[in-house]
């Protein structure tokens, strides 16, 4: 459950509750240990967070905490970056732009019209399949404050 967005240098630092502990995830009896966990944000239409699955253009950020828990449930953090992924990287490299626009205009043409952004939790898991969280949306407001304006 989204809580808040705030600018931290570059980056927007997302806190959420989950009533989920990311760090018991896996099944220890398996052999199984967390590769990575992230979060990761689509900018785009596209919803499939799947590992081997490459979102466009989105912004992602390692997950931080157990901050504590609460009567909802767990408090966490992550400090959000816009990435490409490697074939619009590429494209970004050799022309400078997409879509006609410096970087950072075109992230802020993608979101400021959309109300909500959809995001994941997605923690890769070392000999079995990545868990992913459900759907939580950041208001698209948030976004651009934190990213944007001063």
């Amino acid at each position: 459950m989204y809580v808040s967005l705030n600018k931290n240098r570059s980056m927007a630092r997302l806190f959420f509750k989950s009533d989920v502990d990311f760090s018991k995830v896996i099944d220890e009896k398996k052999g199984q240990s967390i590769g990575s966990r992230t979060v990761q944000c689509s900018l785009t239409d596209d919803v499939d967070f799947t590992p081997g699955h490459s979102l466009q253009y989105f912004l992602e950020g390692k997950l931080s905490g157990n901050e504590g828990q609460d009567s909802v449930g767990f408090i966490y953090f992550s400090d959000l970056l816009f990435a490409l992924s490697d074939e619009e990287n590429e494209k970004y490299r050799v022309n400078k732009k997409i879509h006609g626009m410096v970087l950072k205009d075109a992230f802020k043409a993608m979101i400021v019209n959309r109300e909500k952004i959809p995001c994941k939790v997605v923690v890769t898991v070392v000999y079995g399949p990545p868990y992913m969280s459900k759907i939580m949306y950041v208001p698209s407001k948030d976004l651009i404050d934190s990213f944007f304006n001063k």
